[in-house]
């Protein structure tokens, strides 16, 4: 579930949210002027840890109201501004949202009125991270890509305790507005929900495995880095280095061993970024970050 959830209301003032409200809004209204919303949505990624690869991703929301039954694009975009969510709490069927209250995003502000987006309507990357197609107030909202478990497999691995993005619906013409369920909704199935896939993990030998597992040196500053592991007994061991959409960019595997493991992953004809290395047993597989420079 979302740690918190808001609509960004155009608005030439800025003084307009609805942070505790149980609707989310996207595209435009009927009226003749300011009529734009857009949805926050932020997930809490610290209980992650960061030897964990997120392979898939996949964020619902329910629909509960549309203005036509005309298709409608959506899309998902990316939020590199940390914002905020009020005690506002819009009357009605809250389309026109309410005074903004201390720390509330707004059109203007990512925290009213402390915090200004350096653009209107939220600072977002252009290239969307996944996109769906609506219609009819009965759907289910739907994102899922690539793109979206890179760029929670990035920000675990730097570090960052939450992710956020922004949606937009049509706002190429009014009345194309949709109306989403927050995550203030009574019904916790409509809430909006974030589900993650994960590569294997180790059993519950992780601890103990990863006092004995070396990479090195990492970040890697040279064309290759080294591999130590002390395993529990003679094993086949499957060695994996996967980007962050979980594509193998090298594989090798090493036949039955003394219980020691020692051997080289060459990098140097890796792009610059962040990495998993996978060390896998029949018993065991551990997974650790890589950062190649």
């Amino acid at each position: 579930m979302p740690n918190k959830d808001n609509t960004l209301y155009e608005n030439a003032e800025g003084n307009t949210s609805n942070g505790k409200g149980e609707f989310l809004f996207i595209g435009r209204n009927n009226t003749a002027s300011e009529s734009v919303r857009r949805a926050l949505i932020q997930f809490d990624l610290s209980g992650i840890s960061q030897d964990q690869m997120v392979e898939s991703a996949s964020l619902l929301l329910t629909i509960s109201r549309t203005n036509d039954n005309i298709l409608a694009p959506a899309s998902l975009h990316l939020v590199s501004k940390d914002w905020g969510e009020g005690e506002s709490d819009a009357p009605g069927s809250e389309s026109g949202g309410t005074d903004a209250t201390a720390d509330d995003a707004t059109w203007l502000f990512a925290k009213f009125d402390s915090v200004a987006w350096d653009s209107a309507g939220g600072d977002l990357e252009e290239i969307p991270t996944a996109t769906d197609t609506l219609m009819n107030s009965s759907e289910v909202l739907q994102f899922s890509s690539e793109a979206m478990a890179t760029q929670i497999n990035e920000a675990i691995a730097n570090g960052q305790p939450t992710i956020s993005w922004i949606i937009i619906g049509d706002e190429s013409r009014n009345q194309s507005a949709r109306r989403l369920l927050s995550k203030e909704s009574p019904e916790e199935a409509d809430r909006p929900s974030l589900t993650l896939r994960f590569s294997p993990t180790t059993s519950i030998d992780q601890e103990a495995l990863k006092q004995k597992v070396r990479v090195y040196p990492n970040p890697a500053i040279s064309s290759q880095v080294f591999i130590e592991a002390q395993l529990s007994g003679v094993q086949d061991v499957s060695i994996r280095v996967k980007n962050l959409i979980g594509k193998t960019v090298f594989a090798t595997e090493l036949p039955s061993q003394s219980g020691e493991i020692s051997t080289t992953v060459p990098v140097d004809k890796l792009p610059g970024g962040i990495y998993f290395v996978s060390i896998s047993t029949a018993d065991d597989k551990f997974t650790r970050k890589l950062i190649v420079k």
